[in-house]
This record gives structure tokens, sequence and C-alpha cells, in this order.
């Protein structure tokens, strides 16, 4: 659909004043990505900064691509402001290696104009659709987390819309920079950004898979290959109770020749959200099955050349991966554990999983290094993420997996658990009451508002 069309489109539903809106809103039915969370708000999609102007009589919450696990872009009765219009480049300066955007825009769709200047984000989450805006509100991180950090480490100021229709520039320096990275969209409106490049050697990846054990001979495989290779992910085993956690350990690195390897990079849309059947192909009789097929895949084509996109972009054309669970979706939990913790963490971990005898569809392992910021998933340990399906079982075990998480003085990542808790995140982040004082403070009568910031009680 072209822009016009979704601009008539838009302007169809008639505004009507109580809603203190100075754009068109519709009603709207929202489900987060990993269908955990359905609502039921207002979907306002304006395409001129005038529209984005508000009244306070009216909660809101900025939506990015729409793509987050943890409805942190929309809420019960909460107007979501999308920003899919606003995708302008603003300025490109390539001898400082900076941009500055529109925050609508989706970091595939930045990629694909810097590649013509051999520039790249220096950190690039799982999926092109995903929105700078949402990068920004989530402070995501990539495979190269244990290099560079988290996306707004290269954020280098930010414009925010405030609810009277002013906008303020916020640089490292000022008050209401660290809030908004990584502060859930809670601070304003994210209008632009300035970010930090760095200089692409190639478009061609050198990839290779390395056979590891279990999951604490991935934990040192690791450590010594962070010094030879930009990207590191694992894929473990897990798919029972009474599995070694044996995969293998997914390394990538620009290649030292270019040898013009295509992309394929499809972009599907995350959002299963609008189909109205999805049979649960993924289930605890079939994930053992599946992950062989898989193990058997990465023996097989891991490695070679292939294009960056090919890389650092797995998901882009598995959107399917997400349908496969059903109706009732998937649940994720990804948590930081200090290196020296890891050992005894994931033994008390894998006695819960036999307890509760739950299958694991993915297992996956990501070094991280960092400092701890408010709210933010970053600091220095190993990044352990798990999928499950959907159930009461999986339910129960990810509540004693909190428990494990609090006593290991380890952190589970908010934006990718949406049934994580205010009790559990209090415990985990000891700047929560810090970042509650600071986001009131920063408005004291507040009109942001989402199903994240509800559940943490912020």
């Amino acid at each position: 659909m072209s822009l016009k069309e979704k601009n008539k489109r838009i302007n169809q539903v008639k505004l009507t004043p109580e809603q203190g809106l100075r754009a068109p809103v519709k009603r709207f039915s929202f489900r987060s990505v990993d269908l955990f969370s359905t609502t039921e708000g207002f979907l306002c999609e304006p395409d001129r900064y005038r529209y984005l102007a508000t009244s306070r009589s009216r909660k809101i919450i900025p939506r990015g691509s729409g793509l987050s696990y943890v409805a942190a872009g929309h809420g019960n009765g909460v107007v979501s402001f999308s920003m899919k219009h606003f995708t302008r480049i603003l300025d490109l300066n390539v001898n400082k290696r900076t941009v500055t955007v529109e925050t609508g825009i989706t970091i595939g769709e930045l990629q694909n104009v810097l590649f013509s200047h051999c520039l790249m984000l220096p950190v690039l989450p799982g999926h092109p659709q995903i929105s700078v805006g949402g990068c920004i509100a989530c402070n995501v991180h990539g495979k190269n987390s244990f290099k560079n950090k988290n996306f707004c480490d290269w954020v280098e100021e930010i414009t925010l819309l405030m609810p009277d229709g002013k906008t303020i520039s916020l640089k490292r320096k000022d008050r209401g920079f660290s809030l908004t990275c990584g502060g859930f969209g809670l601070t304003g409106l994210i209008i632009s950004a300035k970010i930090k490049l760095q200089k692409l050697p190639l478009q061609t990846m050198e990839k290779k898979v390395f056979p590891v054990e279990d999951l604490v001979d991935t934990q040192k495989q690791m450590k010594v290959l962070s010094g030879q290779w930009d990207y590191l992910l694992s894929w473990n085993d897990l798919s029972t109770s009474r599995s070694s956690g044996r995969g293998y350990i997914l390394a990538g690195r620009f290649s030292k020749q270019d040898s013009q390897v295509a992309s394929n990079c499809k972009y599907l849309g995350l959002n299963p959200s609008r189909k109205k059947i999805r049979l649960p192909w993924i289930n605890e009789f079939s994930i053992p099955f599946i992950t062989k097929l898989y193990s058997l895949n990465l023996k097989f084509t891991g490695n070679g050349d292939c294009h960056f996109w090919e890389y650092v972009f797995p998901q882009a054309h598995m959107g399917f991966y997400f349908d496969m669970y059903g109706q009732k979706g998937f649940l994720e939990h990804q948590v930081l554990v200090p290196h020296e913790k890891w050992r005894e963490y994931i033994s008390r971990f894998r006695v819960l999983q036999k307890k509760f005898s739950v299958p694991i569809i993915i297992t996956s392992l990501k070094l991280f290094s960092g400092r701890k910021s408010f709210l933010n998933f970053s600091g220095n340990g190993i990044g352990f993420t798990i999928n499950i399906v959907n159930n009461k079982k999986s339910l129960a075990f990810l509540n004693k997996v909190d428990e494990l998480d609090c006593k290991m003085q380890s952190m589970a990542n908010i934006v990718k658990d949406s049934r994580l808790r205010s009790s559990v995140v209090k415990k985990q982040y000891p700047a929560y009451h810090n970042f509650k004082k600071e986001i009131r403070s920063w408005s004291s009568d507040s009109i942001y508002e989402s199903v994240l910031s509800r559940r943490l009680a912020i």
C-alpha cells in the first residue's frame, strides 16, 4: 500500500473532540508478538508533525513497528502513536560517520542506505523491521554485544516531542537522555536521533560453526573466540530434560575479500496477531524432532561465506516461526548471568527443567560487556535465552526460574519476557526505584502508559 493510500485510509476515521488529539484515531485490537498480551486500545497514525501534539486528557504511548514482545507500544484504553510515516534520513555525514534520522525508519531501511556509503549501524538486533525508535526505547543488543555493547551506546543525540507540542534536544550529558535510552517510551515521543556509525569493511561475511559439548563448554569457547570473531551466538539443544546442551557456536566476521555473495534476505512481517488460524506445530512432541533437524542444518550449512544480511538477520525470512506456536503463542526468557556464577546457575537451571519436564525449542548464549544503567539489559556476563511453548507448566517453570535468577544475582531482560512481574524486577534491578522516581519527576502528570509500564508499576 502506498503512502497516499495509507493516508487516505487513515483520514477516513473521524476524530472526536473528547479524545483531545489532533490526528485521527481508530479503535484497534493489539497483540504482542509472543501473543501473551491482548489489549483493546486506539491507534493513531499521524503523517505530519503537527498531528503529533496532544492534550493531557488521554494516556498515550509511542509505537514503532509494533514488534514488541512485551506490549511496550500499547495498552488498554491507551492511544498508540505510530511513528511509521516518519522515516526520513535528515542528515548523513560520511566523514564523521554519523546519521540523523526520524525514528520511524526501520534498521533494515537505514542499513540499506548505509551500504552504499560503506557504513553500518554498530548494533543490529535480530530483525530488519525493528524501528530506530524501538531500538532506543528498548536499548537493544545484537550478536556483537561483547564488542559494541548496546544500541544506545552509539546514540549521540535524541529529540523528544513533549505533550505541549514543544521539542527538546537531549545529548548524552543531559538529564533525560539515560531515562529515554531504555525508557520504554515513557519520557516522550522520540522523533529523531543522531547515531554514530562504523565503517563497513565488506558486505560478505565469513561464518563458521564450532561444536560444543554443553553450556559450560559453550561459555569457555565463546570467551576464546571473542578475540577472533566479530559476532558470536550459540545454539544449544535442551529439547528434553535429558539433553546435555550439546550444540554449536555460530561465529561470524567480515571476510578478507568480497566474494559478491547475493542477499536473499526477505522482509517478512512478524505480526501473527492478524492471522485467524495458527496451528501449534511446535509442541512438546515435535520439539525434539525439530531441534535434530536444525542441528543437522547447522552442521552442513553453517560454514562458508554469506551476505551480511543473512548472518545478522537470520529471522528475516522466518516470520512463520512465530505462528507455529499456535493461538497461545510462546514465552521467551532471557537472563544475564555473571561469568563467575555461570556453572552453578546452569546446574540449578537443569534441575528445574528436569523437575518440570519442560522442552525448550531454542536455547542460545551471547557474551555481554558494558555498564549497568537503570532498567537496561546490559552489563558483563553470559546472556542465556530460551523459547518455550505457552502453557501452565511453562509458566510455573518460569516462576521458579525467576527465583533462581534473583538468588544468583542475575537479571532478566524486561523487553523480552512478557510475564515478568514488578516484584521480580525490583529484586533484580537495584536502580528500579530510582528509575521510577526519575520518570515521575521528569513528568509529574505523565500521559505515557502501556501494558508494560502498568505491569512494572512504573
